[in-house]
């Protein structure tokens, strides 16, 4: 609709003439009838005539008046809200599904040949397992669905197995705080999800709420059949009588941790429903360090070959390219053509971590648009929920457009990046050459061998999940933005 008014208002000027030329000559017509008729149909001709030449009249009258407006007023700048309807149409079009608006040319562009075909589909909000094993695809040129193509299974079950052995350790020192031989008990304290948020929560009205939910499970689980050891009982107890003390102070920052982990293992098996109401696996525990791990330990599992993976793009100064609200228009533009060559690399692929989302970037382009619209955009092709690359986001400049009746503010790249230390762009690359000098990492090891393991169950499970309907087509159970907890960095 709204091209229509812009190719309308465009014609206008043409319409009158047309409708004003149009109107004479059905005059003119009329009168010529008028003379070769007989009194009885004059009268219909005549009043046909009349309305003729009233609406030329009433033409030619606009259009005089519009070149008397036009002479008057030429010294005065014109209000023209052309650039501003372009750059509302540019706006909703933000989709790599549509055609660019009239009035926006393309400069230049660049997108990854055959992208679609490592993509990895998403089942429910686990976007830091598909785009992982996307990337890894993508790196080394195994199309999703052939024989060695990750699957964000198997990215589950790495990041299940790290926060699994993190879970052991937070038993591990809890029991030697508490002095006792085994804290495995504690962990079933910890199953409600309230607990657990309480225990990730800051303030002193949290702690509180901790130590109180803390206290009513272990009455709960005295009074069973199955009481807890009578040492580890009586230790608890001291503690969540007197949080306030040093001594206690330190258990119950041990309980947080240990119920910490036990949130991560949670939301990774889907013990819990969502928002929506659905129970399904997430990936809001992940962050860049775990994404990271993940990464290489899935190289060596599948190519048995290294990656390297680095914060390429953030605010923080330990990335490759930071990223500050004090850059000028040249570093801008520098830092832009970084990413654009980052993008294009045959042996790379990027990550984008933006608002409660992991996805792959594929593409970029350039466009030129009115001066009043910013003369130039450039934007980046990725996903904003799911991983099918049907986004178009701006490198700069943050506009508002319109969904489900609410305005919306959708962030620019740059601006998403300064907004959180914990959003960046992770650039994941080949690596050509590995000393042999280098240690191998025990935790990569641990995890590789973790992973021949299961691979045999996670190709079980896939197949089980197949059958039953529970892998859909990409986006049907991504939750809406800013639905997510907001990860761990």
């Amino acid at each position: 609709v709204r091209m229509g008014q812009f190719k309308m208002a465009q014609r206008l000027p043409l319409m009158e003439r047309l409708l004003g030329g149009a109107a004479m000559l059905s005059g003119a017509a009329s009168l010529g009838l008028y003379l070769q008729l007989g009194p009885r149909h004059r009268f219909v001709v005549y009043a046909a005539a009349s309305h003729a030449a009233l609406l030329g009249a009433f033409s030619l009258f606009s259009i005089h008046e519009r070149f008397l407006i036009a002479d008057k007023d030429s010294s005065a700048p014109e209000e023209d809200d052309s650039a501003e309807l372009l750059l509302e149409i540019l706006r909703q079009t933000s989709s790599s599904e549509h055609s660019l608006p009239l009035g926006v040319t393309l400069i230049a562009q660049f997108h990854k040949d055959h992208a679609a075909t490592f993509l990895v589909p998403q089942q429910g909000p686990v976007c830091a397992a598909a785009s992982v094993a996307g990337a890894l695809n993508m790196l080394y040129d195994t199309p999703t669905g052939k024989t060695g193509a990750c699957k964000f299974q198997n990215t589950m079950a790495v990041y299940k197995f790290m926060f699994g052995h993190k879970r052991d350790e937070a038993t591990s020192r809890l029991a030697k705080v508490l002095r006792v031989v085994e804290a495995g008990p504690c962990l079933e304290l910890l199953r409600d999800q309230a607990t657990c948020v309480a225990a990730r929560g800051n303030g002193k009205g949290k702690a509180a709420l901790f130590v109180d939910l803390v206290s009513a499970a272990l009455e709960k689980a005295a009074a069973s059949e199955n009481p807890p050891d009578p040492t580890l009982l009586a230790a608890l107890r001291t503690v969540l009588a007197a949080p306030e003390k040093p001594a206690s102070g330190l258990v119950i920052d041990r309980l947080k941790k240990l119920a910490k982990a036990e949130w991560a293992i949670a939301k990774l098996d889907g013990r819990w429903p969502l928002p929506s109401g659905k129970v399904l696996a997430s990936t809001a525990p992940i962050g860049n360090d775990s994404l990271s791990v993940a990464c290489k330990a899935l190289a060596h599992f599948r190519e048995d070959k290294g990656v390297r993976v680095v914060a390429f793009m953030g605010q923080q100064p330990a990335c490759r390219i930071p990223v500050s609200s004090k850059d000028s228009a040249e570093t801008m533009a520098t830092q832009w053509d970084e990413l654009k060559i980052a993008i294009e690399r045959p042996d790379a692929a990027l990550i984008f971590h933006l608002h409660n989302h992991y996805a792959l970037i594929t593409g970029w382009r350039e466009l030129a648009v009115p001066a009043k619209a910013g003369g130039e955009r450039r934007q980046i092709l990725t996903a904003r929920t799911g991983q099918v690359q049907a986004h178009w986001l701006d490198w700069s400049g943050d506009h508002t457009t319109v969904s489900q009746g609410k305005g919306v503010v959708r962030k620019s790249v740059r601006t998403t990046l300064r907004t959180w230390k914990g959003h960046k762009i992770m650039l994941v690359e080949k690596v050509a050459f590995v000393s042999k000098k280098d240690k191998p990492d025990p935790v990569l090891k641990s995890i590789v061998e973790h992973l021949h393991k299961v691979s045999e169950a996670v190709e079980r499970e896939e197949a089980v999940m197949e059958e039953d309907g529970l892998i859909e087509e990409e986006g049907g159970d991504d939750p809406a933005p800013g639905s997510d907890e907001e990860p761990e960095s």
